[in-house]
């Protein structure tokens, strides 16, 4: 949203509906755009609550205008569904920006109702995968451009399904290692029955990821389970006391859910590759600090699942969208992937509904017999093992977990006798 004109008279010149809210939200202001719009006299909105203008279902379940300004967000773009005078409905685009003194200005912008998400939303840009409409992300990428060049060591932290994975792949698409490997170890993986750190101590062996990612980049999926030797082969092998490694061997990217320096007091991280790795690091926003960015994210996401399955992809009501915005996400953009899968399997003409949502997204009492027939045979299958029936049924273990909360289902319900 570009800066306003300081006159209300030269507002009225704007082409696109304006009105300017007060500390209550109020209108304090209305151009001849916007009251056109909404089928509105200026002297019937001023004064009047937004609420009872724009009667949007949407500001109920999670206000745009509320967000902007308690969040001090630059700018917040919603869709929405405007109530008319004349017992028509007009789906809109809400952009707020907050103003001083807790005035939000708000720009409205018509679109039809089968648009497109990213019509709506104009051609999102997107840095190697990554979706950058929020301040937040806007900053990571700032600093993945600043840090991908050169070959000092990269600490990436931040929670569980934040998307570590693709940041780790762009820094090495905008270095100057692009044209060589990028080799994956997950140290907190296990393979042929070993613990995670034996299958690390394997991987990483001198004939196998250090040697395949030489002139690359060798990513450490979470990190901190890495055993203290193998920190320290690493650390002697990289010579990372000059902070950076040969054009030969690979550059080293960890990843860690946790907290690098609550890992390090542990112990479980020795000093000498503490130190070198806590100079270059960064940390990624979880979801729930980056909503600006969800819209165009369940785009991408409902795209991929379409192109995995052959179908046109899914677009989102509005009221589902507002459901999503309104949402904790304790599990991320993992969640997030998860939740649309299963609400695209259930979805009808392409269009994805309230009541194509999980069980835990619905009112309370709306959980479907055949749901509920599911989610108890894939726990007594896992004998109570969330993670394992969560696998099952093809969503996130925290889909899962609040799933079962909705129909009061306990894991010792489902744990051997």
């Amino acid at each position: 949203m570009s800066e306003l004109p300081a006159n209300p008279a030269l507002r009225d010149l704007l082409p696109v509906p304006l009105l300017i809210l007060d500390g209550g939200r109020r209108i304090a202001e209305i151009n001849a755009a916007a009251a056109r719009l909404l089928e509105i006299t200026p002297e019937e909105a001023e004064g009047a609550a937004c609420q009872t203008v724009f009667r949007c279902e949407e500001c109920r379940e999670e206000c745009a205008i509320a967000s902007a300004r308690e969040r001090r967000l630059l700018s917040l773009s919603r869709p929405a569904h405007v109530e008319r005078e004349q017992d028509t409905t007009l789906r809109v685009l809400v952009d707020a920006m907050p103003l001083s003194g807790d005035r939000v200005a708000v720009v409205l912008h018509p679109v039809a109702e089968n648009t497109p998400l990213e019509q709506i939303y104009g051609e999102v840009e997107t840095f190697h995968g990554l979706i950058w409409i929020s301040p937040a992300m806007k900053s990571l990428v700032g600093w993945i451009i600043d840090h991908a060049p050169g070959d000092a060591p990269l600490l990436i932290s931040g929670e569980r399904g934040t998307e570590k994975g693709i940041v780790a792949r762009a820094l090495h698409s905008e270095s100057g290692r692009a044209g060589g490997p990028f080799v994956t170890v997950d140290c907190a993986s296990e393979a042929d029955g070993l613990p995670g750190g034996s299958a690390a101590k394997r991987t990483l062996g001198a004939s196998n990821s250090f040697e395949q990612a030489r002139g690359g980049t060798l990513f450490l999926r979470n990190l901190t389970y890495l055993p203290r030797e193998v920190q320290g082969a690493l650390f002697r092998r990289l010579d990372t006391r000059r902070g950076a490694t040969s054009a030969q061997d690979p550059r080293l990217i960890g990843a860690t859910d946790s907290d690098p320096d609550a890992t390090a007091r542990s112990g479980a991280l020795i000093p000498e590759f503490h130190e070198v790795l806590r100079t270059h690091r960064t940390q990624v926003p979880p979801l729930r600090n980056r909503l600006e960015d969800l819209p165009a994210l369940a785009h991408r996401i409902l795209s991929e699942i379409a192109a995995r399955t052959g179908l046109v992809p899914a677009a989102l009501t509005g009221d589902v969208t507002a459901v999503l915005l309104a949402h904790n996400w304790p599990g991320n953009v993992e969640e997030l992937e998860g939740v649309l899968h299963e609400a695209a399997s259930q979805a009808r003409g392409g269009i994805v509904r309230r009541g194509d949502l999980p069980a835990e997204f619905l009112p309370d009492g709306w959980v479907g017999k055949s749901e509920r027939a599911r989610t108890h045979e894939a726990l007594h299958k896992a004998a109570g093992n969330i993670s394992l029936a969560a696998r099952m049924l093809g969503v996130h273990r925290i889909t899962l977990w609040r799933r079962m909360r909705v129909m009061h289902l306990s894991r010792r319900d489902f744990l051997p006798r």
